[in-house]
């Protein structure tokens, strides 16, 4: 009776098994390096995302106090890249509260600055603790009074003046304000506004103009 041949078997060679730990190498590379871009990719869309968002927020919160506003008092302009000029800043009469007297409350008032320092838009608005801290620091003004220099420092340097930052610190790297005088008997003034925001690895400029719903005669 005859036999089959026996089968032999051989191991890889060591050029063969260099050749295949290379071809695995290099396909381990390449999935880690298109994860990685991925992940970069991502991340860059998130946070560039949430960078134009909070530009959004903050452009909408300054044109809904101004917008809403019953009159622009003292303002500064600002600049765009002059971090040694004086800063951007605004008094608002906000709104005509209870019993709408038609004069200017301290409770009423609100001031707008740029913080070249932190790179931040603030809202300083007044907060009273008690009743008592009420009737003791909620001065009336009158409408000349809050166009005139120092205003704003007045109302800033308050006790009762409470600062809110409407960015990201370090967003916001120029910001200037224009105030448009009504020309002629019935028109409203406008305020307009330029912020340059460097946030998510790009500067964006953004422009706003807020016209007064309902100015003082």
């Amino acid at each position: 009776m005859k036999t089959s041949p026996r089968l032999t078997r051989r191991g890889f060679t060591a050029a063969e098994l260099t050749i295949g730990m290379l071809i695995t190498t290099l396909v381990a590379a390449a999935g880690g390096a298109l994860m990685l871009a991925v992940s970069q990719g991502w991340t860059h869309v998130t946070g560039t995302s949430m960078a134009q968002v909070q530009i959004a927020r903050t452009n909408e919160s300054l044109e809904q106090l101004l917008r809403g506003a019953r009159m622009i008092g003292r303002y500064r302009a600002g600049t765009l890249n002059d971090p040694a000029a004086t800063p951007a800043a605004v008094l608002v009469w906000r709104e005509d509260l209870a019993p709408f007297d038609g004069i200017p409350q301290f409770d009423e008032l609100a001031v707008v600055e740029y913080d070249g320092t932190k790179k931040q838009l603030v809202l300083y608005r007044p907060e009273f603790e008690t009743e008592a801290a009420r009737a003791a620091g909620n001065t009336n003004y009158t409408t000349a009074l809050l166009s005139l220099d120092g205003m704003i420092e007045v109302f800033k340097d308050s006790q009762y003046s409470t600062p809110y930052a409407l960015n990201a610190e370090g967003e916001l790297t120029g910001c200037c304000f224009n105030v448009v005088a009504a020309n002629n008997k019935g028109s409203k003034p406008s305020f307009e506004f330029t912020l340059q925001f460097t946030a998510g690895g790009r500067t964006t400029m953004q422009y706003g103009t807020a016209t007064l719903r309902s100015p003082t005669d």
